[in-house]
């Protein structure tokens, strides 16, 4: 049968809605934060003595981050003091309006900590600076269901990255992330978000937290702002988490991005803690008769400067197993992920173009240096309404290290379909590198053809 059309299809697939620029070498950004407080002389005799603002959230340098510039500002001009917080203090005055903030340029570098041996476990002994980050917290709590869920999770590792990238990866793909949900507003602990299963950056960081510490593996908590297109403005502010290594300091891990190891140059730090439960500002004041009306703060980050595209740190050969399928068909696929670097890493592998994938379709890879590893994916193609038409796509693949790979899918009533049991079957030959003949998969039949003429077909 002679087709007359031949439809090249792009089906773009949802990515995590929390994806900034991991791809340069660096960005620098403009970032202006602006607060301001309203006070009420409730009183003819109302007289303020002093007001102190301590402000927490501002960029610091880090491992991966630099603070070009740095102004602060106050209106009415105040008494500042930065050190791990900026106190703004003002004396004796009668304003009924603060307005402070600072105006600050940062460079912030994609790097990666190089972790390029096996570290084990911790055993029970922990040095006197991270006990506090082994121990439970108001928020961080660790109950024996937490105990319990972290201990199965990590069961057949005795690997300390590996560990945590099973956490961060079953956090992932178990919780769910939902901006729209009560917790955006009310911080809940970790123990409700792993009975509920959902919860906002925060709570998810708390969740990996606990874990770990209920592993005695030292982690705290890390408050910036990043760029997301789950929020109106882009940028907001965010948490993850850092993990000690033994040897190598703190690591970061971005369970809401899928970035273990690591955080992308959209991350821009302004402090860790213990807990969860952080203010950004806190006030205090002596007065008489004087009251604290309202209060604002507001962050904004503008990209001044990016930097060229980073070589990609991994290699991805995306291959569809079974490229000529018919109607409603599953389709195997197969990425081979190689990590170019004498390091550790563990990339979130996703496909962004092709047919509908069954799951999740993003999984994260950990590769030990120089390692390859091969995933797979199984999709499901959309039935076809004309006969008439070759319908065909480009399956693409991509990661959060800058590669990406895609090969072609060619869908008609020309090709047998196959099932998911066929598709399974397809996909367990190629992890034991053993061949499937065509003739030993199942045919679909499709109601509108004779299931003999496309017997013919597959053969002739």
């Amino acid at each position: 049968m002679l087709k007359n059309k031949i439809i090249f299809i792009i089906f773009l697939i949802s990515l995590p809605n929390a994806l900034a620029d991991p791809d340069v070498q660096y960005q620098i950004f403009k970032i202006n934060l602006n607060a301001s407080v309203d006070l009420d002389y409730t009183s003819s005799i109302s007289k303020l003595v002093y007001f102190n603002s301590n402000l927490y959230v501002f960029p610091k340098d880090e491992f991966n981050q630099e603070v070009l510039e740095f102004d602060v500002k106050s209106n009415p001009s105040a008494s500042v003091r930065k050190s791990n917080i900026i106190n703004y203090n003002w004396q004796s005055f009668d304003e009924d309006s603060l307005d402070f903030g600072y105006d600050a340029k940062v460079k912030v570098n994609t790097l990666v900590k190089r972790i390029d041996k096996e570290i084990p476990l911790p055993d029970q002994f922990v040095e006197r600076e991270y006990v506090k980050y082994v121990k439970p917290s108001e928020f961080i709590d660790i109950n024996p269901s937490i105990r319990i869920k972290a201990s199965e999770i990590t069961a057949n590792s005795d690997d300390l990255y590996e560990t945590v990238v099973d956490v961060a990866e079953w956090i992932r793909i178990n919780v769910k992330y939902d901006i729209n949900t009560l917790t955006e507003d009310a911080l809940q602990k970790s123990s409700w978000v792993l009975e509920n299963k959902y919860g906002v950056c925060d709570e998810i960081t708390n969740l990996f937290i606990s874990f770990l510490r209920s592993l005695n593996i030292p982690t705290r908590y890390v408050t910036g702002i990043a760029f997301t297109d789950a929020v109106e403005k882009g940028w907001d502010l965010h948490a993850w988490a850092e993990v000690y290594f033994e040897g190598i300091g703190w690591v970061p891990f971005d369970v809401v991005f899928g970035e273990y190891g690591w955080v992308d140059s959209g991350h821009i730090k302004f402090f860790d803690s213990v807990d969860s439960d952080n203010p950004s500002v806190e006030y205090s004041w002596k007065a008489v008769k004087v009251e604290l009306d309202k209060k604002n703060l507001d962050i904004n980050s503008n990209v001044l400067e990016k930097g060229d595209k980073i070589i990609p740190f991994v290699s991805l050969d995306v291959n569809v197993l079974k490229n000529k399928v018919g109607s409603s068909s599953f389709i195997p696929i197969q990425v081979i992920v190689k990590n170019l670097q004498p390091y550790y890493l563990a990339p979130l592998v996703y496909v962004i173009n092709g047919p509908n994938i069954i799951g999740d379709t993003a999984q994260a890879v950990l590769l030990k240096p120089y390692e390859e590893k091969t995933i797979y994916w199984t999709a499901l193609a959309d039935k076809i309404l004309d006969q008439n038409v070759k319908y065909q796509y480009e399956v693409v693949v991509t990661n959060n290290f800058g590669a990406s790979d895609k090969d072609t899918l060619e869908i008609s009533y020309d090709y047998l379909a196959i099932n998911q049991q066929d598709a399974n079957m397809i996909i367990t030959k190629a992890k034991n590198n053993i061949t499937l003949e065509d003739e030993f998969l199942e045919i679909k039949v499709e109601d509108d053809l004779n299931w003999l003429e496309r017997l013919l077909q597959w053969i002739f």
